[in-house]
């Protein structure tokens, strides 16, 4: 049997690995084809929803990939074309997305806040000390 620490300690390991996967699994894809922009913005996307197991899970299903997360896009910016332009903003492309992958219900996870820069330390420097 596990102590409680420890298998708190599992449980923590498994979710992290769940979101490793995650972001391991969007990152191929995008690798996949470098040059697409789209799947770029929406794989960065997903990556950003993917810091809680719940959506890590959801992202991981074998049935949803960045592609079909695109045609889901695609088919709602056709269906608004009119004459030959689509015009969409990126909140509505995300929730396309979000939807797609089933974290659209989801909160989204907070980052971290950035730290605070190091205050620089003034140096006095006398140049003739160099020569």
């Amino acid at each position: 049997l596990l102590s409680r620490r420890q298998a708190s300690d599992v449980y923590k390991r498994q979710h992290m690995n769940a979101i490793q996967e995650a972001i391991i699994k969007i990152n191929t894809e995008m690798q996949a084809k470098p040059d697409d922009l789209y799947l770029e913005a929406i794989g960065q996307h997903v990556i950003d929803r993917c810091g809680n197991v719940a959506a890590a899970e959801a992202v991981l299903k074998k049935d949803r990939t960045l592609k079909d997360a695109m045609d889901k896009v695609m088919e709602t910016a056709k269906a608004r074309k009119q004459g030959s332009v689509a015009v969409m903003r990126d909140d509505e492309v995300y929730a396309i997305v979000d939807r797609y992958f089933g974290i659209d219900s989801m909160e989204p996870v907070t980052p971290l806040p950035a730290s605070e820069p190091q205050s620089r330390k003034i140096v006095n420097v006398d140049f003739g000390d160099f020569f």
